[in-house]
């Protein structure tokens, strides 16, 4: 489960419309996919002329609400282009390590889109606001146009809200190995691709001197330990197992003084009356509150008696 971003082959823009994008899915056997980002190096392959416009409408309880969405469609030719112009100034914004990944991707954007280049997106627009993150991602567009003027690209925050790699490229995980942890920025750079039966053919695996610049970048700290879910439902479970047992206590105890004060006070009642300080209807009152009493004290075993151990 998740929100991912595609990359696949499409014959044209015209296609995009007229067949779904499950359809075009399915289609390419070379496609790529990225959970919740959208790879840098996809992004320099389009420019906001290669938005496509489209909509989409959802079933509600209270009726249907459709939003409009926009898809990133490039014939191959202009894609690979626009990356080998922007090569330059896309490295400037990670590092040049990644020169060798980047031509690696050029390559294999040659050889696996023959004819058009289509980056969906719109499950992450389904994250936040639809029309926000599209302008931002426009906006990323715009901002890689200095780039095919041979220029360096001034305004590297507005990658950070799809593509993260400004934070991401230089920090290994607890317990990854150099090795992993340079192979997974690749992912983050360019996207992972899986065939039918699972194995990972995308990306290749990373160079020595990937590797080594990893190795050289501590492993994140440990991170706390967690309480799992039924361990946490355990604990709560006897938290108020604790708390039941407590009231139940305190209940009997309650019952308890109450009979206890009962019988003292009957036995009072009694006793002026036999020794001529009270008229009989002390005998009475005595008789009640004894009997009220007993029957407290019974409570009180009761209570005790069922409470949870």
């Amino acid at each position: 489960m998740g929100a991912y971003a595609y990359l696949t082959a499409c014959p044209s823009r015209d296609d995009v419309s007229r067949f779904s994008l499950h359809e075009l899915a399915l289609a390419s056997e070379s496609g790529l996919t990225a959970k919740y980002m959208i790879p840098l190096f996809w992004l320099a392959a389009f420019e906001p002329s290669d938005a496509v416009r489209l909509s989409e409408t959802f079933k509600l309880p209270t009726g249907t609400e459709t939003k409009h969405f926009i898809l990133l469609c490039a014939p191959v030719e202009k894609a690979l282009a626009q990356l080998r112009r922007r090569k330059s100034a896309v490295l400037d914004l990670v590092s040049e390590r990644h020169s060798v990944l980047f031509d690696e991707w050029v390559k294999f954007v040659a050889e696996h889109y023959p004819q058009s280049l289509l980056l969906d997106g719109h499950e992450l627009f389904g994250m936040g606001e639809y029309e926000s993150d599209q302008r931002i991602l426009l906006k990323s567009l715009e901002a890689l146009r200095p780039a095919d003027l041979g220029h360096l690209i001034d305004e590297r925050e507005v990658f950070v809200h799809f593509t993260g790699v400004v934070d991401s490229l230089c920090e290994r995980a607890y317990d990854e190995e150099p090795f992993d942890a340079a192979w997974r920025w690749r992912g983050l750079l360019t996207g992972w691709g899986f065939n039918t039966e699972g194995v990972q053919f995308w990306p290749p695996k990373p160079t020595h001197e990937e590797v080594e610049f990893a190795r050289s970048k501590p492993a994140a700290p440990k991170p706390p330990p967690t309480i799992a879910a039924g361990e946490a439902s355990q604990a709560q479970s006897s938290a108020v197992e604790s708390a039941v047992r407590a009231s139940g206590l305190l209940v009997a105890t309650a019952y308890g003084v109450l009979g206890a004060c009962s019988i003292l006070l009957g036995g009072l009642f009694l006793w002026a009356t036999l020794s001529g300080a009270s008229n009989w209807s002390g005998v009475i009152v005595g008789a009640l509150a004894s009997l009220g009493g007993v029957s407290l004290l019974w409570l009180a075993c009761r209570t005790f008696a069922k409470r949870p151990r």
